[in-house]
């Protein structure tokens, strides 16, 4: 026999054992997904009697609300302002009514001065003062 027959003629046998084969794969893989749907089946359907717990239900109670006395706020601290020295001749009769800062005199911070240019702030004839912002 030539090497040529003896795989033509096993050729007919292998076709028939891979069909053979194929089908046995086909119907576990069949089997295995509708194994799989029964017991997801099962598993959603008996959910609450597989994994309840028992758990005791106790009456509802009614809120209750307590009022309580708050304690008597804490008084204010009074912040420490910076100190500013004021020309004698600006000083004022009447102290202000919002200090910003301590001074050795009572003064008005304001300007007696009308606005000049086009500036969006009045302007202040007088000292130069960096640490007060205006």
């Amino acid at each position: 026999m030539a090497t040529a027959e003896f795989i033509i003629g096993r050729s007919a046998d292998d076709a028939a054992e891979r069909k053979q084969e194929v089908r046995k794969i086909f119907w576990a893989l069949l089997a295995a997904l509708l194994i799989h749907l029964v017991i997801g089946y099962l598993l959603a359907s008996f959910h609450d009697v597989l994994f309840s717990k028992t758990v005791p239900v106790e009456e509802e109670k009614p809120v209750e609300l307590t009022f309580v006395d708050l304690p008597a706020p804490a008084p204010a601290v009074p912040k420490n302002s910076m100190f500013m020295e004021t020309d004698e001749t600006k000083q004022s009769a009447a102290p202000p009514k919002e200090k910003t800062f301590e001074s050795n005199a009572n003064s008005i911070a304001a300007s007696q001065v009308p606005a000049t240019g086009e500036a969006p702030l009045p302007t202040q004839q007088g000292k130069d003062r960096p640490a007060v912002d205006l």
